[in-house]
């Protein structure tokens, strides 16, 4: 397997004569990584490329709402807003043990 990146071409090549590690569980490699293991995981997926032409449907729905897409980003970020704008919280509150609002007895 090979790919590019910057410009140099990288080469991955198995070696046949080494054993095969052989493959484990989610679980396992959490318990495995919760003892301080230290491990090496890698994943290869095949990637294709990718097709940037739209479907007509995605198209005709893109052209009928343009005026909600904005061609360019502005260059800086917004204002910082004023120091008053927050809402204060006691230290050692504890979030309410209620839903905000009512709901049917059948959902609780």
């Amino acid at each position: 397997m090979h790919f590019t990146q910057n410009g140099t071409t990288i080469f991955l090549l198995s070696d046949p004569t080494l054993e095969l590690t052989p493959l484990i569980s989610h679980t396992q490699a959490k318990r495995a990584l919760r003892k301080d293991s230290k491990a090496f995981m890698i994943y290869v997926t095949e990637v294709e490329k990718e097709n940037k032409t739209l479907k007509v449907h995605q198209q005709n729905f893109l052209e009928s709402f343009n005026d909600c897409f904005v061609d360019d980003l502005p260059p800086e970020l917004p204002p910082t807003r004023p120091e008053d704008h927050k809402i204060e919280v006691l230290t050692d509150s504890q979030p309410p043990h209620r839903a905000p609002y009512r709901q049917n007895p059948l959902q609780q």
